[in-house]
């Protein structure tokens, strides 16, 4: 009898002692867990001049799209030339790094020339880039001034933006009259884009979207761009 008294004593004793050791190892494990929505970068504002102050220190308002996602709008000048002349949004999203991995944020870039950098990230992150790599960076996609979910460029509507893409001029393919519906065309589209814009088309050039890329840069909290283009993309930055 007084055996198997001391048999459930003893498994409880070394149920206690494996529950304790359990505990002090679980604590000696460095925690893992992923930033939250919402967290956002102390801008980089070094060196930055008083008007362009409001746009490298603006703070980023991080919100949830989708799974493993968060997206934010920026405000970048309308005008770097003159920055006091008007604002663009530039709308961003963003795929975190696990915590514990992170080294910095890596922006990317479809190229096109204008493709949607949300929806580059947002519908197809596993090709951007490869695991490596999203569990290195938080891996950054945007929509350039004047496309898609950023402040756009707005021409022709469903059915003119067909008949423009779609329908074959009259006459022989290269004969004068041919060339001169083709250019008719092709002034009457940009002609549209001018006057559906709301004013922005002169600003939407290569030179501005290079210089919003560095306010993305500091808003990140970033001192130096780390950048991943595509297509046409990987000329922005030297143009």
């Amino acid at each position: 009898m007084r055996t198997r008294t001391r048999v459930p004593a003893l498994i409880a004793g070394l149920a206690v002692a494996s529950i304790a050791l359990s505990g002090c190892l679980y604590a000696m494990i460095p925690s893992q867990s992923a930033p939250t929505t919402g967290t956002t970068a102390v801008p980089d504002t070094s060196g930055v001049t008083a008007d362009l102050l409001p746009f490298y220190g603006q703070k980023v308002e991080w919100k949830a799209c989708g799974t493993g996602f968060d997206c934010a709008d920026i405000t970048v000048p309308l005008d770097w030339s003159h920055p006091a002349k008007g604002e663009l949004k530039l709308s961003v999203i963003r795929h975190l790094a696990p915590s514990g991995t992170r080294i910095g944020s890596l922006v990317t870039n479809p190229g096109g020339p204008g493709a949607s950098g949300v929806s580059f990230v947002r519908d197809s992150i596993t090709t951007v880039v490869d695991k490596s790599v999203e569990n290195a960076y938080d891996v950054i996609g945007f929509d350039p001034r004047g496309v898609g979910e950023s402040t756009s460029v707005a021409c022709y509507g469903a059915k003119d933006m067909d008949a423009y893409l779609f329908d074959i001029p009259p006459g022989t393919r290269g004969s004068a009259a041919w060339n001169a519906q083709v250019e008719s065309n092709n002034k009457g589209f940009a002609k549209a884009c001018d006057q559906n814009s709301k004013g922005i088309l002169p600003y939407i050039t290569t030179d501005n979207a290079a210089r919003d890329m560095d306010v993305l840069r500091a808003v990140l909290g970033e001192k130096k761009l780390d950048y991943l283009g595509y297509s046409y993309a990987p000329t922005w930055p030297t143009a």
